[in-house]
């Protein structure tokens, strides 16, 4: 199949353009949204502690007897 290639032929009016293209407004671009920040947290009271305090003493697990393997 031979190759077909186009070749495009500029045109150069011999008059001047009697229809130009209208002068458009410029298009107001909406403004970038504001990041979401998160609203503040209301004081609700004193901070927790998350180790224990001395007065508690620390749950301690039972020593278990060793269980002999099977085998």
């Amino acid at each position: 199949m031979p190759d077909i290639t186009y070749m495009r032929i500029p045109v150069i009016p011999d008059e001047p353009d009697t229809n130009p293209a209208p002068d458009y407004p410029e298009v107001d671009t909406p403004p970038e949204p504001e990041p979401d920040i998160p609203e503040p947290v209301p004081d609700i009271g004193p901070d927790i502690p998350l180790e224990p305090t001395p007065e508690e003493p620390p749950e301690v697990e039972p020593e278990r007897e060793p269980v002999p393997a099977i085998g």
